[in-house]
Parts: structure tokens; C-alpha cells; sequence
């Protein structure tokens, strides 16, 4: 599915546009071609390299360099497959919020394009004030291969809180908005200062939910999904001396006012379960990263005929939780450096016109130069945390001028990805 994420000037958010279809999943056609998909696949993910790695060892080199740094972290502090809480030798180490490059863009363009974006969501409090990173662990999740394929690659799931936590999340952004906007207006701190480490923000507190959008393609009917029970799942060194496990399954006679969650069959409840970690407190999960992931998953598939009214009772109530996310008070403009550097992407004199895509539509300067108190320094936007290792190598892949004007073209409506 092809998709990515963009920065929208008119709303100040990062947005992830639904899809108007979706791709089925091969392994659910009894008629599907297994070689020539695998052919198929092996070429699109060729085609997400600069065009100067031809060698197929160079891109296999590549992908194994950045997956392995990722994982190798991950395993160090979550270890466990985070829906279905197994130590799984086919993990990865998956991102909740991506950007997706296209070819033929400037590696510095690239690159600073990321860190704008990046700076962006660090003020909107991603990371608790710390630096958000989209290649660090708190956009980062251990999924099992078929279940990062199920969230990311056909949006067969989704990721919640729960409708109860969402509302008091939804209720807690309101609340503190408009203390936020009180103490701009009242020449106070202009920082957001959200302390994500309470209730009802705080990440590893809450009872996560997998909201099955497409349940005869993520589990066919009568088949189960393994998972270890939520009260046994430990980290290595914590074992449980008896550990339980428990099959899941999606329920049938789902009612419009019922969201399809995944049900635990020992005691016919959904299945919620904790993120146990032993990650520092920069490195939580990002609260905020996740509820754009479960967004992104409801929103397409408000665009498909078939869905439950309950989801798009969700998807309200998601739409209003991101709108607070995304906020800022009078008098503070966040977006005012990505703004000035879309503005020089649109220039001519560096607009890459590649015909087979939509330009990218004006984007009205309404905002002035910001005052010494407005504008926020270098050094906060690189501030923060960073956890690379010394043999890391960066991750190079960010947003390219190319997909800011796909992503900014009112006309340009493609797949959905998060992760």
C-alpha cells in the first residue's frame, strides 16, 4: 500500500490520509500466485532505495544494518511481542508513526525535513519535552511479522486505550489546552508542559485493546490467536514459575454499538493487557504517536462500505482527541520554521516538477517572524535524550520535498500507513 505521513499548515498536524481502498491480504485468496507475490514484493522494496544501490547485496546490507540496530534495542528493554506478549524469534522492531521516501530527493533535504518534523512533535510533547525521534524507542514498538503486517501493511488492526481511558485522555487535553492558552496569555512559560508520566497519559498504566477493523483477514472465522496471559507477562529474569496462556478470538454477532475487539476465551472479555518494559523514562512509548497510529486505522476504514456505525462513533471521538493533540493557543506558532521551509520547497528555483504527480497548493503565510519569546532555540530542538549506539549507523529515511507536495495536493488520496 502506498502511503506516508505529511505536515498540513492548515490544521498543524501531522496527517496520514485514508486510503480509498484497500489491499487484500494474499494469504486469504486460495487462487493467489505465492512466487510471483514474493517477485513482486522483492521488487517494490528495491524500488524504496536511491537508484545508485543496484547491487541486491547493498539493499540486503542496508535493510539487515537498520532493522538490526532497532531490534537489538528493543529486545534489550521491551522483549516481549507486544499484543500477544510471546518471546517470538520473528519479531521486529516496528514504527508507530513513519515517513516514507521516494526517489530522487537530496539526502540534506531528506534529512532536514525529518528533523523538522521531529522538532515539531517534540513541541506538541511526543516525548514528554524530550527529543522525539521517529527511528527512537518511543515511536517503537516489538511486533511479531504477521502482526506488523496486520497493523501496518493492511490496517487489519488497531492499537487502543479504550474507549473509557480515550475519553479521560480527551477530557485531560481539553482541560489542559486552555491552562496552556492562560498562561500564553498571561506572558507565562509557552512550553506545553504536559506531564506524561501521570494518569490518564501516562503510557505503561494503560490497558491496551486490539480493535480488529477486518476480522476475516486478521483472524478467519474459527481460528484463535495464541497470546500469553496479561498477568503473567514478564520480562526475562521475571519468569513466571507457572505462565499461563490463553487463546483469543473475535466474536461473532458483533451489534453496530459493539467496537470488534479481540476477546480473551478464558473468561469471554476483551483482551487488555499492560506494556511491561524496562525502558527509561525518555524512551516511553509515545501516547500521542500511538493514538495518530489508531487514528490512521479507524479513519480508513470509515472510508469502506461495511463498517460498524460504533466505528465511526470511535472515529469522533478520535478526530476531537487529535484536533487537542495538535493545538495551540493564541499567540504561539510552533509550525513557524516548517513553514518557512515549505515555502522554500515551493520556490521554483528548488521545486522538483516531476510531472506525474499534483503540485502542491499555496499554503497563505498568515503568520509573522516570531519575536525573540515566540520562537523556540536550536538548542531545545536538538535537546533531550538520544539512544544510538556507538556502532549505529543513522537511519537516513525522512520526508523528501517530494512527498510534502503529494502529501499537501488536495487531490493526492493514497493508502494509510503508520508504522
Amino acid at each position: 500500500m502506498i502511503s506516508m505521513t505529511f505536515y498540513n499548515p492548515q490544521t498543524g498536524r501531522i496527517d496520514i490520509p485514508p486510503p480509498n481502498s484497500r489491499p487484500k491480504n494474499p494469504l486469504c485468496n486460495h487462487s493467489f500466485d505465492a512466487q510471483r507475490t514474493e517477485s513482486l514484493a522483492d521488487e517494490d522494496h528495491l524500488s524504496n532505495f536511491d537508484s545508485s544501490v543496484t547491487a541486491f547485496s547493498e539493499v540486503q546490507k542496508i535493510r539487515t544494518r537498520d532493522d538490526k540496530v532497532s531490534l537489538r534495542k528493543l529486545l534489550r528493554t521491551d522483549q516481549r511481542e507486544f499484543i500477544t506478549g510471546t518471546f517470538n524469534a520473528n519479531m521486529q522492531a516496528s514504527h508507530i508513526l513513519n515517513a516514507i521516501c521516494i526517489n530522487g530527493c537530496q539526502r540534506e533535504t531528506k534529512r532536514k525535513m525529518k528533523l523538522l518534523i521531529e522538532g515539531l512533535l517534540t513541541r506538541f510533547w511526543f516525548n514528554n519535552g524530550d527529543a522525539f525521534e521517529l527511528d527512537s524507542r518511543a515511536n517503537m514498538i516489538l511486533l511479531s511479522n504477521n502482526n506488523h503486517s496486520a497493523l501496518d501493511l493492511y490496517g487489519l488492526i488497531g492499537l487502543s486505550p479504550g474507549l473509557d481511558r480515550l475519553k479521560k485522555i480527551n477530557d485531560q487535553l481539553l482541560f489542559d489546552n486552555a491552562h496552556w492558552a492562560f498562561r500564553v496569555a498571561n506572558g507565562l512559560n509557552r512550553n506545553r508542559n504536559l506531564n506524561m508520566n501521570v494518569y490518564p497519559y501516562d503510557t505503561d498504566s494503560i490497558e491496551w485493546e486490539v480493535l480488529v477493523l477486518h476480522r476475516d483477514d486478521f483472524i478467519p472465522s474459527g481460528e484463535r490467536l495464541f497470546v500469553v496471559h496479561p498477568d503473567d507477562r514478564t520480562l526475562h529474569g521475571e519468569q513466571a514459575v507457572n505462565q499461563r496462556s490463553t487463546l483469543c478470538h473475535i466474536p461473532n454477532g458483533q451489534y453496530d454499538s459493539d467496537l470488534p475487539l479481540l476477546v480473551d476465551d478464558s473468561n469471554n472479555a476483551t483482551l487488555k493487557f499492560r506494556m511491561r518494559t524496562k525502558r527509561e523514562p525518555f524512551e516511553k512509548l509515545s501516547l500521542f504517536a500511538m493514538l495518530v497510529n489508531l487514528h490512521s486505522k479507524v479513519k480508513a476504514c470509515t472510508t469502506l462500505s461495511g463498517t460498524p456505525f460504533s466505528i465511526f462513533t470511535l472515529y469522533g471521538l478520535l478526530e476531537d482527541t487529535i484536533n487537542r493533540i495538535f493545538y495551540e493557543p493564541d499567540g504561539v506558532n510552533l509550525r513557524f520554521e516548517l513553514h518557512q521551509e515549505l515555502s522554500k520547497q515551493r520556490s521554483p528555483s528548488t521545486m522538483d516538477t516531476d510531472s506525474s504527480f499534483p503540485s502542491m497548493p499555496s499554503v497563505p503565510n498568515t503568520h509573522h517572524t516570531p519575536s525573540a519569546e515566540h520562537s523556540f532555540p536550536d538548542s531545545e530542538m536538538a535537546s533531550g535524550h538520544y539512544d544510538r549506539d556507538d556502532d549505529e549507523i543513522l537511519d537516513e529515511r525522512g520526508l523528501t520535498e517530494k512527498e510534502v507536495n503529494i502529501g499537501l495536493a488536495e487531490v493526492f488520496v493514497t493508502g494509510s500507513r503508520s508504522g
